[in-house]
């Protein structure tokens, strides 16, 4: 239910933006998690993300949905670390020509079997919201991102090539 009603937020912000916008973009993104290591000896834990983002920007906003991949410490303290697919949508207020801020939301859907136990500390299917800020830079666009749930935070440093 969750990932149908956020497919059709999705197409229908594209399709608006399409009949409307000022301007569509997307872009393939890349870049590394950084985890608070809890159950481990660790202080940090080093994770990736990849995907894609599309949307449109009118005036100063724009609104985009996305979709990662991103690799997450288990929390359970277990070795492994856990893949989950990140369907989200953000919404970017442009300061200037080059800078944002975004504001948005993510479903973390684990990617694969995980065999994670009801009382798992790891989210599944859960929303998370996340906040940043960024630069666009002729085609190259940088960002910084922070997500949160109970008990659970996330910094992504993220780097993305437009078209």
């Amino acid at each position: 239910m969750k990932k149908t009603l956020i497919l059709t937020i999705l197409f229908l912000s594209l399709f608006t933006g399409v009949v409307y916008c000022q301007s569509f973009d997307w872009n393939i993104r890349g870049g590394l998690n950084f985890m608070n290591a809890q159950p481990s000896d660790e202080q940090v834990f080093f994770g990736y993300h990849v995907g894609a983002q599309a949307g449109v920007r009118i005036s100063y906003y724009g609104i985009y949905g996305e979709a990662l991949y991103s690799i997450h410490q288990d929390q359970d303290g277990g070795s492994d670390p856990i893949a989950y697919f990140m369907p989200g949508i953000n919404v970017k207020r442009y300061l200037k020509k080059y800078l944002f801020v975004e504001l948005g939301g993510s479903l973390l859907v684990p990617a694969g079997d995980t065999d994670l136990p009801d009382n798992s500390l790891n989210p599944e299917n859960q929303p998370v919201i996340s906040a940043g800020l960024g630069g666009r830079f002729s085609v190259v666009e940088l960002s910084l991102r922070i997500s949160s749930r109970s008990g659970y935070g996330l910094f992504q440093a993220t780097a993305a090539l437009n078209f």
